[in-house]
């Protein structure tokens, strides 16, 4: 273990999306601060992904945005130069498709290629050390995780024999059943079960490791990330020692260097703050205990010239600092310029997808600034073909939410005057229905379902400050993407006499379902169908604190903690992510809300119980590729594989075929020509898709994100599909892509 006086560093990561655009200077730099902070070993945290590599790679094409030829080659020549040794991260690709279908050789034989490449590609490098396999592990290891890391440690020692080999796991979580105490780590009900987990999940590890025979392990300690206690990471760490030193595999300890806790105030960071010299200083002693090597994760938190982390990041980098140096010399640096957040669409194909998808939908699903997220393709925007559109609150404030992350990632006007446009269609339809909390679903100058008197049938009303009509019997649904998109749209955009009409409007909606009990109601107070938020209660939280945050008003406070405590409502929502019903559909009861309730918490108790929300319901539904819930959840998991998961979904989505027929057209030929080539689960699920199969009592499968059909919102989907409901001739949005990839891109995610 870690000596007294000697409490430091050893390790730390580099992530490699965050070093995209340093040039050789920079790489310099960051080398010869490692140096300084003390650091023996640098881990680049992976190399190749999703087809691209960091290196002079035989089968992949290099990365479009480095800046410099070979970012592997030259960490690897400074790393020498200053005496320390680098760890190279493998491929880090993961699709979905693979979990269902193949979950061990396809990543395995990407795997292998790289650790050959990278051998053959480094090992004149004296500072090369050996591997980290950029696997996700959080929870009990199952077979498929043994098969994988055995192929994945005997691929690493043939291509080096001397090759150090690790990976990182994080502590299991505990499982949910609702009960009271749950909700509170210090209750001993909750540490007994606490205890015996986690003898469970350090004795399943320690005979992975004795089988597997890497040489060593990373723990986290996810303290900056709440998800769990200092007492929990100690307690995690010495169960896992024991076990470690049967197997006689090395126990490392990784802190993570961020906090998940953010500022309350306008315009949060994109990017998680560091954390405070004092914490950290504590990770590194408590972590010594159990661990002989400390590693940081990562540099770009400590980094004395991030231009957005600013004076917290110079102090972390004065508070780590190893032997060497003056006190306080990182606050005399200068800041380097913020990260380009624009690439040309023509090097980016995620880029390029984006503006493809924003030219559609602006050109065809937008009126009066409202999303018409199924379009009828043979009538225009305002027919009656086109008319009910009852999702059209829903995704209007995704679409908000879209254009905002734009704006906060490249500043584009652009982005803004389209943001600009939807914020007046979500005010109106807060405001058209003339009864301050009554939220509409669409609004339209002209309908055309009238009847014998000439007036529209239901449930079309009269707006009496609008000319014209507007739809109501409002939904959690449609309420979830309304103040998503207010929320992002006051933080990201909005200027003061806009935030002041957000702050009216949150007041009155929010006032009204506190009046009607945690009821959403049409005009007069008629309760609406699924407006009760007493079944999803961690939406009915989350929209008691964007009120409280954003209002400023005591009353939506004291609510918010009313609900949580008096009616349980935090420990009723832990148990919905712990038990979905439906691992394919139906998850916007969480995502939607998870982001702005992690986002604006700052009571750590409650803070803690959402983050443990977010680890089960990502446990629970990460492998059927939602990425809005990757996004998500790897906005707050940084050291997570969500992010890299979500670029690969992306990368397959097929932006060229929103409309219905389209699919339809590919998929028949597809089925033709290749259909003894699928997975013979994927064949009968598009089989019934098309109508060739009967879909009654069949078990539903994953169905690709390159071969599903189109839809309103495709990372919530039925794998059966919906071609019954909506029909050959319609259209859709891509609002569900814009969301993910501007999302990405505010938080760094995405290049």
């Amino acid at each position: 273990m870690t000596q007294q006086g000697e409490e430091r560093f050893h390790g730390l990561f580099l992530n490699p999306l965050t070093a995209l655009n340093w040039d050789t200077a920079r790489w310099r730099e960051v080398v010869e601060g490692a140096r300084r902070l003390g650091i023996e070993i640098v881990v680049l945290q992976w190399t190749a992904c999703n087809g691209r590599a960091w290196y002079q790679s035989q089968s992949m094409k290099g990365h479009h945005l480095r800046r410099v030829d070979d970012p592997v080659a030259l960490l690897l020549e400074l790393a020498e130069a200053a005496g320390l040794q680098v760890l190279l991260g493998t491929d880090a690709s993961c699709s979905a498709a693979e979990y269902h279908y193949d979950p061990v050789w396809a990543s395995l034989a990407r795997h292998q290629q790289v650790v050959e490449e990278l051998a053959l590609h480094c090992g004149r490098h004296a500072a090369f050390r050996g591997f980290y396999v950029p696997a996700e592990y959080d929870g009990l290891p199952d077979e498929t995780a043994r098969t994988y890391l055995s192929g994945a440690v005997r691929a690493c020692r043939r291509a080096r024999a001397d090759a150090l080999v690790c990976w990182s796991i994080r502590r299991g979580l505990v499982p949910i059943t609702g009960r009271n105490y749950q909700t509170d780590p210090s209750h001993p009900l909750r540490r007994r079960e606490e205890a015996s987990a986690r003898q469970a999940w350090a004795q399943a590890w320690g005979r992975v490791l004795s089988q597997v025979a890497p040489d060593a392990v990373l723990l986290r300690d996810d303290i900056g990330s709440h998800r769990q206690t200092w007492e929990q990471a100690s307690a995690a760490g010495e169960a896992l020692r024991a076990q470690c030193d049967r197997a006689g595999v090395q126990l490392w300890a990784q802190c993570g260097l961020y906090e998940v806790a953010r500022a309350s105030a306008v315009g949060d960071p994109a990017r998680l703050p560091p954390g405070s010299p004092e914490r950290v200083a504590r990770q590194i002693a408590e972590a010594g205990r159990w661990a002989p090597k400390v590693f940081a994760f990562d540099f770009d938190y400590m980094d004395p010239r991030n231009a957005e982390h600013g004076e917290r990041a110079r102090a972390l980098f004065d508070a780590c600092r190893g032997a060497g140096g003056e006190e306080g010399e990182a606050r005399h640096l200068p800041s380097a310029a913020p990260r380009d957040r624009s690439p040309a669409a023509e090097a980016d194909p995620l880029l390029a997808k984006a503006r493809r998808l924003t030219e559609q939908l602006r050109r065809d699903h937008l009126c009066e600034g409202q999303v018409v997220s199924v379009l009828n393709t043979e009538a225009p925007v305002v027919s009656p073909e086109n008319e009910w559109q009852e999702d059209g609150d829903w995704l209007t404030g995704l679409y908000l939410g879209a254009e905002s992350f734009r704006f906060g990632a490249t500043g584009e006007e652009e982005a803004r005057s389209n943001a600009r446009e939807s914020f007046g269609a979500l005010h109106l339809l807060s405001t058209c229905a003339g009864e301050p909390g009554v939220v509409a679903r669409q609004f339209r100058r002209q309908v055309f379902s009238l009847d014998e008197h000439g007036e529209p049938r239901l449930p079309w009303r009269r707006s009496p400050v609008y000319d014209g009509y507007y739809v109501g019997t409002i939904s959690r649904d449609q309420l979830s993407g309304h103040f998503f998109g207010l929320a992002a749209y006051y933080d990201l955009v909005a200027h003061e006499a806009e935030r002041e009409i957000i702050k009216k409007d949150f007041g009155d909606i929010v006032g009204s379902i506190l009046d009607h009990r945690m009821m959403a109601v049409d005009p007069g107070g008629e309760y609406t169908l699924h407006g009760s938020f007493w079944a999803a209660p961690l939406q009915a939280l989350t929209v008691l604190r964007i009120a409280a945050r954003i209002t400023g008003k005591e009353r939506f406070q004291r609510a918010f903690e009313h609900y949580a405590r008096s009616h349980f409502f935090l420990g009723h929502a832990l148990k919905q992510a712990a038990v979905e019903e439906d691992c394919f559909y139906e998850h916007y009861r969480h995502d939607s809300p998870l982001y702005h309730a992690v986002l604006y918490e700052s009571d750590p108790k409650v803070l803690g119980a959402l983050v443990l929300l977010e680890s089960l319901l990502h446990r629970d539904v990460y492998r059927n590729g939602n990425v809005y819930e990757l996004c998500r959840y790897a906005s707050n998991n940084p050291e997570s594989n969500a992010g890299r998961c979500a670029e690969a979904e992306l990368l397959l989505y097929r932006d060229d075929r929103m409309r219905v027929a389209d699919w339809l057209r590919d998929t028949e030929v597809l089925l033709a020509e290749k259909g003894g080539e699928l997975a013979p689960q994927v064949r009968v699920m598009l089989e019934a898709a098309l109508g060739r199969a009967k879909r009654e009592d069949m078990v539903p499968h994953y169905v690709p994100i390159e071969l599903r059909p189109p839809m309103e919102f495709a990372w919530q989907y039925w794998p059966m599909g919906y071609l019954g409901y909506h029909g050959r001739t319609v259209q859709y949005s891509g609002v569900d892509y814009l969301l993910v990839y501007w999302m990405g891109r505010y938080h760094g995610l995405f290049p």
